[in-house]
């Protein structure tokens, strides 16, 4: 069983740097404040660009991804090979239970990351590679 557990474990490894400098961060409760201002923003706004400019569905969260499902002839492999390619990384999610290949993640980052995203969707779709 933890075999077969094992298997599915996506590794979350976090090093000792990274850690103290997270801790150092919410020590800050004003740093704090303006992150989680900005993730909302942002998560918003890439939300709204998502479906209005290419018609997927965005599930509602409040961390700072989201999750996102293509439409029924595309998938999350084939984005994110064309988006690998322009230096730019998703994660597919087909392999969590009860979602498919359809279902992908994107980080909410700064409004010059996510337009960086959002403009590289849209060559994609433009030369016709499934957006």
């Amino acid at each position: 069983m933890i075999q077969k557990m094992k298997r599915k474990q996506v590794p979350w490894s976090v090093n000792g740097l990274a850690l103290a400098a997270g801790e150092a961060c919410c020590a800050e409760p004003e740093y704090e404040r303006k992150t989680r201002e900005l993730i909302a923003g942002e998560r918003s706004y890439l939300s709204r660009r998502i479906r209005e400019s290419f018609g997927w569905h965005v599930w509602p969260g409040q961390a700072n991804f989201l999750l996102i499902r293509l439409h029924p002839h595309q998938t999350a492999g084939e984005l994110q090979l064309k988006l690998g390619k322009k230096g730019i990384m998703i994660r597919s999610c087909a392999m969590y239970t009860g979602l498919t290949e359809r279902d992908f993640r994107i980080a909410v980052r700064s409004r010059e990351d996510n337009d960086r995203l959002l403009d590289a969707l849209a060559g994609i779709a433009e030369e016709g590679e499934g957006c």
